[in-house]
């Protein structure tokens, strides 16, 4: 090896990395890459259904919350936050935080936009004051 490269990790052409065009290329570990960026394929952002509401019927929200989980887990949710401890630091804001997320953002916009969520979701819609964002998650 030239002494210009000693010291300089590199190794063959592999899956691992190595010379490319008879340059040294350093190693790359899978810890050290970017989250998107796993075993050659891109990873897409995860997608996140973010609700904030103010529950107006006690008596009939927890209906929705029996009939929308199941839905949603079955279309790829995870729930995040539902409904913790919350302190409102700035501005003003609904009582209750919602945060689901899924695979990626289209399937959080499908799980929404579906008919049998829909559905269930009218019982929200007349239980509650709400606000409900379908947000891109950050890919890094």
């Amino acid at each position: 090896m030239p002494a210009s490269r000693r010291g300089c990790p590199t190794e063959p052409l592999t899956e691992r990395g190595g010379r490319a065009f008879g340059l040294p290329v350093p190693r790359t570990r899978p810890e050290t890459l970017p989250d998107t960026i796993i075993r050659g394929q891109i990873a897409m952002p995860k997608g996140y259904i973010i609700g904030h509401i103010t529950v107006t019927d006690p008596d009939a929200y927890p209906e929705y919350i029996r009939r929308d989980t199941p839905i949603l887990e079955r279309l790829g949710a995870r729930f995040l936050v539902r409904g913790g401890r919350s302190e409102v630091a700035e501005g003003s804001s609904h009582e209750r935080h919602v945060v689901i997320e899924f695979p990626s953002y289209d399937a959080a916009k499908a799980a929404y936009n579906d008919p049998e969520y829909q559905e269930v979701a009218e019982i929200r819609r007349a239980s509650a004051d709400s606000v409900i964002i379908l947000v891109e998650g950050h890919d890094e």
